[in-house]
């Protein structure tokens, strides 16, 4: 079943993009390969990709300086780059964390573990996601409460200038008695909204 993540593979090997093409691609991914990093790059711009998994030798560019440089952009910056290498030393992993990367599979890999390494970086992805959502309709919840509390404080003080002003119709008893109704439901409603902001908040 298609669900539409967009994961960019580099690697300089063109039998390494083909497996991991379609391990990826049997799990429904859509898979966008790159022999190099500069191929990489120019990939990245047409289209950001919800994850990269990048190999460390490359002609050109290596991959460790494609990492930076992708890691340099603001855009780039949250997308995960799992590096994927036959480099198996400490020193080499390390390397990887410093520039950027989230996660290192060693070659030659397996298919299980390849899909449960980006498996758990999707999930971040997706949380990720889910929670920028949550605060962007959080913020336009407070920016309605907000302008219900400017609206209904407009209203008060119309009431107000009406109390001052209003001379005909009705006597000054019955008007006083509309007044101090839809002041007291007035009082509520901002006293309400005012706690809902602070909660949504």
């Amino acid at each position: 079943m298609l669900n539409h993540d967009n994961i960019l593979i580099v690697d300089d090997n063109p039998n390494n993009l083909r497996v991991l093409d379609s391990i990826l691609q049997e799990r429904g991914y859509m898979v966008r390969p790159a022999l190099s990093g500069e191929i990489a790059l120019r990939a990245i711009a047409a289209v950001r990709p919800d994850l990269i998994l990048l190999d460390v030798r490359m002609p050109g560019i290596d991959g460790y300086e494609t990492c930076r440089r992708i890691k340099q952009q603001e855009n780039l910056r949250e997308v995960p780059v799992i590096f994927i290498s036959a480099l198996n030393e400490t020193d080499d992993k390390l390397n990887a964390f410093q520039v950027g990367a989230v996660d290192f599979i060693t070659k030659p890999f397996q298919a299980h573990e390849v899909l449960a390494r980006v498996q758990t970086q999707m999930d971040l992805v997706h949380a990720r996601r889910a929670l920028m959502e949550h605060l962007a309709q959080s913020e336009k919840r407070i920016s309605s409460v907000q302008e219900a509390v400017i609206d209904i404080s407009s209203i008060q003080a119309a009431i107000d200038t009406f109390a001052a002003t209003h001379t005909t119709g009705a006597s000054a008893a019955e008007i006083s008695q509309v007044l101090d109704h839809i002041r007291t439901s007035t009082d509520l409603a901002l006293s309400k909204l005012g706690n809902a902001n602070k909660l949504i908040i």
